[in-house]
């Protein structure tokens, strides 16, 4: 399901959002080819906007429903299969900005690997505080 959401309802953290590069609750890994993180959601909780900035792929390790919102605006509500791979790639200049919120029953996980020598020249620089 797909609609829309207010983003003025989260003003404060959209105004930095694009700053946090942290795309995970844990880093788990890096060297100068890849980044690994884990993003663990228990139920109800909502990592903060963030931005992707460079290549990166994620698996949903224990999936369940969740929301995304993106920075333009954009709600969707979508529970990924156990395994499931998505790919993005990004070019100079490109970036998301989203969130994640567990909505369902248990707690969702899913592991994230940035590809760190992509064509994108944007900063990915981070912070391991930030979802």
């Amino acid at each position: 399901m797909t609609t829309t959401f207010n983003p003025s309802e989260f003003e404060d953290e959209l105004a930095t959002a694009v700053d946090n590069k942290s795309v995970g609750t844990k880093l788990l890994f890096e060297n100068e080819r890849v980044r690994v993180w884990e993003l663990e959601l228990v139920v109800g909780q909502r990592a903060p906007f963030h931005c992707h900035s460079i290549d990166y792929f994620w698996v949903a390790a224990d999936p369940g429903p969740v929301v995304q919102r993106t920075s333009d605006g954009i709600l969707s509500e979508v529970c990924h299969e156990k395994g499931q791979v998505k790919f993005f790639t990004f070019r100079d200049g490109d970036t998301l900005v989203h969130d994640l919120e567990n909505i369902g029953s248990e707690t969702v996980r899913y592991v994230t690997v940035e590809m760190l020598d992509g064509d994108n020249t944007m900063s990915s620089e981070h912070s391991h505080t930030h979802a």
